[in-house]
């Protein structure tokens, strides 16, 4: 009974190690891509959600630009490259409507003071 629980109790100790291992990578892969959209485009308080919509914006538009310069086989890929810019609007415009709603609690505090 005794190796049981201690065989338990160690591998409950790596898990949680393992969990915070994931934690740490997760930060730290959110502050480099924070960081690499502050210098390329000038963001500043991006949070990990903007970061998640500004990767999936960059790889849609990356991708139709390699289909544009790589040869579009026929009109059914067209129109599944417009549906998926127009996606990317859609969620730059939710983006814009977030960062508004920030400024605008920005401003209400400032004027509270």
């Amino acid at each position: 009974m005794g190796f049981f629980n201690d065989f338990k109790k160690n591998y409950n100790e790596q898990m949680e190690i393992s969990k915070e291992k994931a934690e740490i990578k997760k930060e730290n892969y959110f502050d480099k891509k924070r960081e690499k959209y502050k210098e390329k485009l000038n963001l500043d308080d991006l949070t990990d959600k903007d970061i998640e919509i500004l990767q999936y914006i960059d790889s849609e538009l990356s991708f139709a630009r390699a289909n544009r310069w790589g040869g579009i086989s026929s009109e059914k890929d067209i129109l599944a490259g417009q549906a998926n810019l127009l996606r990317v609007l859609v969620n730059q415009n939710w983006m814009m409507l977030n960062a508004l709603k920030s400024i605008e609690k920005r401003l209400e505090n400032l004027e509270n003071k």
